[in-house]
């Protein structure tokens, strides 16, 4: 969603800083998105192949893995300023726009670390315990970035680092100019 996100509003795909390494094959990986009777009603995961194709290409890598995000990172051009608000609750996907936001020129991430849980993800879920029918599920990608940009539990730093409320500092900081 981040990237469909982006791509609508800047009209290019903003590339994230990451790769990310998946444990099954195209196929599966495919299937496991978009089948037959694979629609929005019936999978919270549902994305049209064009779309996942656009947004995380694949290539396939040795031992049935395939490698995905591996998009060169370019800045995109961009005249208006977004600005990103992040805190300790900024995870997963947020962390992912949180990721891309830094190659979109005139952009600023302001607020605190982010949750840092951008390692890997969760790709088979839908199944319950047998007693208990609590829902659980297992990730297949690791997502690897750069060194230091994003550390398990300890997330990614903001631009204009701010104690208290981000939205707070980033109305005064519009106001001011």
């Amino acid at each position: 969603m981040p990237a469909k996100w982006l791509h609508i509003l800047t009209g290019e795909v903003v590339a994230p800083n990451y790769l990310s390494l998946m444990a099954m094959d195209y196929e599966t990986r495919a299937a496991l998105f978009f089948t037959e009777d694979t629609t929005p009603e019936t999978s919270i995961f549902y994305i049209p192949q064009a779309e996942l194709e656009l947004y995380s290409p694949v290539i396939p890598f040795e031992g049935g893995y395939v490698v995905s995000d591996f998009a060169p990172v370019n800045m995109v051009s961009r005249d208006q300023i977004l600005i990103l608000l992040t805190d300790r609750y900024t995870m997963s996907a947020a962390e992912s726009m949180t990721d891309m936001t830094f190659n979109l020129e005139n952009s600023l991430i302001i607020g605190n670390r982010t949750g840092g849980v951008l390692n890997f993800d969760l790709t088979f879920p839908g199944m319950t315990t047998p007693y208990a029918g609590m829902p659980f599920g297992f990730g297949s990608t690791m997502f690897i970035h750069p060194e230091g940009h994003l550390l398990e539990g300890i997330g990614i730093m903001p631009d204009l680092w701010v104690i208290g409320d981000a939205l707070e500092a980033a109305i005064a900081l519009l106001s001011a100019r």
